[in-house]
């Protein structure tokens, strides 16, 4: 019995270190070349490793503001040659970016977070999001819970600062598409064709999916109030600019010019209560970063 306990062990261990990244994310986007390299630096900050990015037909700078992390190794570059129409249709080239990540992390990543690129993972509690994951080994993927951040009343985020520290009010938590969040998976435990990606995913054999509590949570769209320990800020808006210039023009196309509108009064809503929390976070990994390099 102890023999085999310790092969066990042993082919626990070796199994895990030969991934080559410990936590890495996907997205797809288009045309936020804005907001792309704060994205990538933050997250690196908390402790992603890899990105695998999906463009979906850009004609902005993406690609300009990417090809240094290319360069680098950090992001693998997708082209994500997929026209649509409506929001139905794009739902279905965004599921299938998700799955494509899936199947290109396997054996690649221990975890893969399946979020966009105007969602901020937020370890309240932990460390980095690396101490986080590190407590969720025997599932096949841990639901965090969107908290909507709105556009603060800024007309346009400064250049060379980082819009996370600039958009400091969100809803209350109790909004009800704070309900809503993504997913960080195990990626050889996902079943893609069961998948209702990007929010959920469907898993493999006994595997299945927990929040941060760890309470086993259904295989469809969850809806769940999990926010003390971990949190995923949306900034569905991000500044005023984006808003105007972007987002409504797309939901335009999508349900019509009128419809549309009524998402102006929706972001009034998301700025009612001041919430820096994020500021704290970023401040103890920058820390943290600091000592390790004063160690070395």
């Amino acid at each position: 019995m102890k023999i085999l306990l310790v092969c066990c062990c042993v082919l626990n261990f070796f199994s895990i270190s030969a991934y080559e990244y410990h936590t890495s994310i996907c997205c797809i986007f288009q045309n936020e070349d804005r907001f792309l390299k704060e994205w990538i630096d933050y997250h690196r900050l908390i402790g992603v490793e890899h990105f695998y990015i999906y463009d979906h037909m850009s004609d902005d700078d993406s690609y300009k503001v990417l090809e240094p992390y290319i360069n680098e190794g950090v992001v693998e570059y997708i082209y994500w040659d997929r026209p649509y129409e409506t929001a139905k249709e794009f739902w279905h080239i965004q599921r299938d970016a998700y799955a494509n990540a899936v199947k290109r992390a396997k054996g690649q990543s221990k975890w893969l977070a399946l979020i966009d690129a105007d969602e901020f993972i937020v370890p309240v509690k932990d460390h980095n999001l690396r101490s986080f994951l590190d407590d969720f080994d025997d599932f096949g993927g841990v639901w965090i819970g969107w908290v909507f951040y709105g556009t603060s009343g800024i007309k346009r985020i400064p250049e060379n600062t980082w819009m996370v520290e600039q958009l400091l009010y969100r809803t209350d938590l109790s909004y009800h598409l704070n309900k809503i969040g993504k997913s960080i998976v195990r990626p050889e435990r996902v079943d893609e064709e069961r998948s209702f990606f990007p929010h959920t995913c469907g898993y493999i054999g006994d595997y299945y999916h927990v929040n941060a509590e760890k309470k086993r949570l259904k295989k469809s769209v969850v809806r769940d109030t999990c926010h003390e320990r971990i949190r995923l800020h949306h900034y569905w808006a991000r500044d005023l600019d984006f808003l105007h210039q972007h987002k409504l023009p797309r939901y335009a196309r999508w349900v019509g010019e009128e419809r549309a509108l009524r998402k102006i009064k929706i972001e009034e809503g998301m700025n009612e209560v001041f919430d820096p929390i994020i500021l704290d976070v970023i401040s103890r990994n920058k820390n943290k970063l600091s000592d390790s390099h004063k160690a070395k």
